[in-house]
Formats: structure tokens, sequence, C-alpha cells
């Protein structure tokens, strides 16, 4: 392992002046570390005694996982100092280390370290882990050390040639930008030039059309439902616009607004209000538009059309009603029954405050619906950019006494509900593909054991399907999301139950604002597959990963609790036996 770690790093063993050992402190641990390092050098030929080699916890004890930074530290402070701190306490060496006739010592006293004539001082690091893990690790100081960087940034006209590396740090995103105001005024008056803050072209432009920024303020402040005042004009679109539904809204009211051709993606070239600002008041002085936004392809502002499974059940009306709230947004929703006069009205209602919805009955688990459903979709907007495949039912028994009809609708539903989706939108230039999974996949449920195992069926399909977009064979982000109980969703238990519940694992439902941040956040990740929870962090991980340690007080948080497990691999090798694969699942 030392070996390859010092052929990795492309150095000559012999350059090497100090080795940070692990340092187990037993008395088999070290001699075994220490023959180890002997060997090592030897196979290059190092005999001359000169390597000192020591440990970090011989000076502050066992740090345990934090144990190799610890040791990473020394070592450049080491370099950084030039010299080598002897090893505190050393009285006798363990009999079973033997140092003689090889190139290791201890320091008994602190030492100038100097580096070698033709280069840099460097230093190997060691670090042993439970369960029989280990590394190596080379560090080499910089070629000129910092001290040799800040000479050279002295003498006249050379601190322009010596760029360095500021790291700022703060405990939030505020302190951390208040911070950096403060840094960047201070150089400019040791510059003696005006400070800014991004791009002086853009600031400039920006207070030359402060409606521009201003617009861009209420457009956030719209689309985020916050307060102006509130809005932070610097702070990165990553952050506050990390939701992709609330990200494509408002480049599309830009878009509307100021004639130009912005994509979601774009958002993050331009980083925050500011900066977006400057380039649109700069583009005004221009007279361009669309030339300097647009991407490499046209800006679609076509309407998003979303086709919604099981529209008429509680999760899915949830959404739905969420979805339709949305600016240019259509909806297919689709069922096996026929509207009830109360889902009816609430569709209604969405559609009366300006939403586009149709309701087509379908039974998901037959093919020839699902072409149908796709064709009418097709036929009615043209499109299709998203699926949610929230349909599925639970007949809850024990196994011995569940109804086959039962068993099969249940696993129907869910399985063949989601191969058939997927076929009939293979050629769709889908933005997402999302099922709507259950927390019994991972945990069980008496009772549920035909649930659990279609909802499983679910999780292993998205990775199939991330394979196939891998590939070019589909298109639109897969995600399986593990859902809990919700408050007001579709399937509910009593009360009763959930105190029972909540004693056993610590969930408790979720409610509908958790739910959806959970599933723009899920959106948003790069896993397929998401686990979503909430109630007593503890108890929860303790359910989920039960090796896993707790790490907190154990109070109760409403903040969803997000877990990907991992489900082994699901390649199946050509896509076409991968095809074979979930068919015959």
């Amino acid at each position: 392992m030392i070996l390859d770690a010092w052929t990795d790093a492309g150095i000559d063993p012999r350059t090497i002046g100090y080795v940070e050992a692990h340092g187990t402190g037993t008395e088999l641990g070290d001699p075994v570390e220490i023959d180890g390092l002997r060997k090592a050098f030897s196979h290059h030929g190092v005999t001359d005694g000169n390597v000192r080699v020591g440990s970090a916890k011989a000076h502050i004890g066992h740090t345990e996982g934090a144990a190799s930074i610890a040791g990473v530290i020394k070592v450049i402070l080491s370099m950084r100092h030039g010299e080598l701190p002897a090893m505190p306490k050393f009285k006798e060496l363990n009999p079973y280390i033997r140092l003689a006739d090889s190139p290791l010592r201890i320091n008994r006293e602190t030492e100038l370290w100097e580096g070698t004539t033709d280069g840099p001082r460097r230093a190997g690091v060691s670090s042993f882990g439970f369960g029989g893990t280990y590394a190596h690790a080379v560090i080499e100081e910089h070629e000129k050390g910092a001290r040799g960087i800040l000479r050279q940034a002295q003498e006249p006209g050379r601190a322009a040639e010596c760029p360095a590396v500021v790291v700022l740090s703060a405990r939030s995103g505020e302190r951390l930008r208040e911070y950096a105001k403060k840094m960047a005024v201070f150089l400019a008056a040791k510059d003696g030039r005006q400070a800014t803050s991004g791009n002086p072209h853009a600031e400039q432009k920006c207070e030359e059309h402060p409606s521009i920024r201003e617009d861009l303020i209420a457009i956030l402040s719209d689309v985020l439902e916050m307060e102006p005042e509130v809005i932070d004009p610097d702070e990165d679109f990553d952050e506050c616009l990390s939701d992709p539904i609330r990200r494509a809204d408002f480049s599309e009211r830009i878009n509307e607004k100021h004639d130009v051709c912005l994509t979601p993606a774009m958002l993050a070239e331009h980083r925050s209000v500011t900066h977006l600002a400057g380039r649109l008041s700069s583009m005004a002085d221009n007279g361009q538009r669309t030339t300097r936004l647009s991407s490499p392809k046209s800006a679609d502002n076509e309407p998003s059309v979303y086709l919604l499974t099981g529209g008429a059940g509680g999760l899915g009306l949830i959404f739905a009603t969420f979805l339709a709230r949305k600016r240019n947004v259509r909806l297919m929703l689709t069922g096996r029954s026929a509207l009830s006069q109360q889902t009816s009205a609430e569709i209604q209602a969405l559609t009366d405050a300006g939403a586009d919805i149709c309701y087509h009955q379908a039974d998901v688990s037959r093919r020839e619906d699902v072409e149908r459903l796709i064709s009418e979709t097709r036929s009615r907007f043209g499109r299709i950019n998203g699926v949610i495949h929230s349909a599925g039912v639970i007949r809850d028994a024990l196994i011995l006494r569940k109804n086959p009809e039962d068993i099969r609708l249940v696993l129907a539903l869910k399985i063949f509900g989601t191969i058939h989706l997927d076929e009939a939108t293979a050629s769709e230039p889908l933005d997402f593909f999302v099922l709507f999974s259950s927390i019994t996949a991972v945990t069980g449920n008496p009772g549920q054991s035909d649930y659990a195992y279609a909802n499983r069926f679910m999780d292993h399909f998205a990775d199939i399907r991330e394979n196939l977009r891998g590939e070019g064979s589909r298109s639109g982000k897969t995600l399986s999301l593990n859902w809990p109980l919700w408050q007001d969703g579709g399937m509910t238990v009593p009360q009763e139950t959930q105190r029972l519940l909540a004693q056993r694992t610590g969930m408790i439902p979720l409610s509908r604002s958790e739910g959806l941040e959970a599933f723009a956040n899920g959106l948003a990740s790069d896993v397929p597959r998401v686990v979503v929870t909430t109630g007593d962090p503890r108890k929860i991980r303790q359910t989920l990963i039960p090796e896993h340690p707790p790490t907190d007080n154990g109070q109760r948080t409403t903040d969803h609790r997000k877990v990907a497990k991992g489900l082994g691999d699901t390649r199946f090798g050509d896509s076409e036996s991968r095809r074979n694969g979930y068919r015959s699942a």
C-alpha cells in the first residue's frame, strides 16, 4: 500500500524526511506498522536512518475518526515552521520495534527540518481504521515555500506575479457576505481602488438601470412567496431557487417581462439577481435581447404538461393542486374510477382559478388504457413533459388470508402501471419520471407484503430507468420517493395506530409542506431514490439504519429526513436484458 502511494505520487522515497505514523499505541500494532515502513523504504534502498517517525497521538492522544486529519495538520505545521517536534515523554522503545539497520529513527529533541538539496520537504502520513481499512498519503510543501512567496510579493513590481488564495468562512451566508464585503473594502483601500463585489461593469449598469434590479427582486419574491425586502439580491440562485419548479417559473417570468430567452439551467451562469440585472442592463444599453442570454438551443416557452396517475386520490390531489398553481402548467389527471362529486368540485375550483386540467378515466395496469391515455394527452396538450405515478391501493391482510385477486390488483397498479407508463413515454422529452413508492419497501409492514413488494419493484425500476437514460434511450430524471404516512394523504390509519408507529419507529405523519419540499429536493438531487420521513431523528435512524449510532438528543424535528438506500447491483447488462428483467419481475 505504501509503495503504491509513492508510485502514484511520482516521488523518490529518498526525499521523504518524515513519516507521521498512525501509532495505535499497542504492543503489537506499532511494531507491525514500523516493520511495514522499514520494508517499504528498504525496497528502494533507503537505509541511512534519516527518516524521522512520530505520531500526533503522542501529543494529543487518540482522536478516533479525526486521527488522520490530526496527523496531516501536524505535518503541515511542521513544514510551515521548518521544525519536527520531539516525541513527548519518549523514554524506552518497544522491544518488538526494530529500528536498527533501518532508515527510521525517533527524534528525542525538536529538530530543524531542512528540505533536500534538489526539492521541497516531503512527508508520508499513515492512517488505519476499524475493520482493516488503511491509507497512506504523501504531503509535499509548495515548491517555493509560503515564506518565499511572501518575500517575492513584497518586492517592487512583483505582487501581481504572486497570486494567493484567501479563504473566507462564516457560520451563515449573511455573515459570509458581510465578511467578504469588508475584505473587499480592505483590499481595495490597500490598492487605492474603489471596492466592488462582482463584475464592475455589471454593477455600474445595474446602477444605471435600478428598475431592472427591483423588477427582478419583485419577480423572485413572488415566486418564493416572500416579501421583497427580505430578498438578498446577492444570494446565489442555486441556494434560493433549489426547487426546479420555482426555478422554471422564475426564468419564464423574466423571459416574458424582458423579452429574453433564459432557460432554468442558465440561471447558474448569472449567479444572482445583482449579476443578472447587470447583464440585462448591459443588453438594454446595447439594444440586445435574445442573442445575449439564449443557450445554444432556443428556449421552449410552451406550457409544461404533466401526467399524474392516481390524480383523484388524496395524495394525487395534493400534487395536482401544487402543480396547478404554477404558471404555464397543464395537467392530465387519471384514475380507475369516475370522479366523485367532491373531487369534481375540487378540480373545478382549480380550473376556475385559471388552471388547465383534464381528467381521463383509465386503469394504468392495462397497457391499452395507458396507450389511450398518452394519445389523449398528446392530442389535448401536444406534449408530455413529466410523469408522476401515484396510483396504488392497499389490501391489508396476513399473507395466508390474502385474496389472490386483491394481491393481483395491488401488484398490477404499481408494477405494470410503472412499466406501461415508461414504455408509452419512452420517446417523450420528459423532464422527470417520478414514482410514488412507500417506506414499507424499506421497513416492511405486517399485512402489506404485496404492497411492500410492489413498491420495492418501483425502487429497483428507478435504478434501471436511470441506466437506460444514461444510454440515451430515456429522457428525464427518474425518482422513486419512499413516502411515509401523510397527515392529509389518501391512505390513513387510526390515531392509535399512528401513536404506536411513532413509539416504535419514531415516525409521524408527514405534513403537506414537508412532502412538497421533499418532492422538490428529490428532483434537484442526483440520486434515483429518496426515503422521506419526519419525527424523532434518533428512532428513525435506528429503524432505517440500525447500525447507525445516535448523534443527537432525540428531540422531535419537523424537517424531513432523507436517507438514500443502496439497492445492490441492478445492472443487468445490455438494455434488452434490462427490459426483459423488469418485465419478468
